[in-house]
């Protein structure tokens, strides 16, 4: 939580082409490590557009579906302004 807040905290680059892109591949990239925690599930917050990645974020969710761990995708967003959502605290 920590380090969230301190990167929350952080004014985004304007100039950073990635903060106008999803990329889900350091998630189930995350969810592949292997630290002696099991994972039993991924549940991605998303707007439903992935346009980072590529093919990638294919084998991380075949390789997830190997060990059978699922992945939940819960849809967020609005078709109203503001389009954003941010998340402000993780207790």
């Amino acid at each position: 939580p920590e380090a969230l807040a301190d990167r929350l905290r952080e004014p985004a680059a304007t100039d950073d082409a990635s903060r106008d892109a999803t990329d889900f591949t350091p998630a189930l990239a995350e969810a592949l490590r292997d630290d002696g925690a099991p994972v039993v599930g991924v549940v991605l917050l998303t707007d439903g557009l992935q346009n980072a990645g590529g093919e990638a974020l294919g084998a991380l969710a075949d390789r997830l579906a190997a060990r059978g761990v699922p992945v939940f995708g819960v849809l967020i967003g609005s078709t109203s302004r503001p389009l954003d959502a941010a998340i402000a605290a993780v207790k």
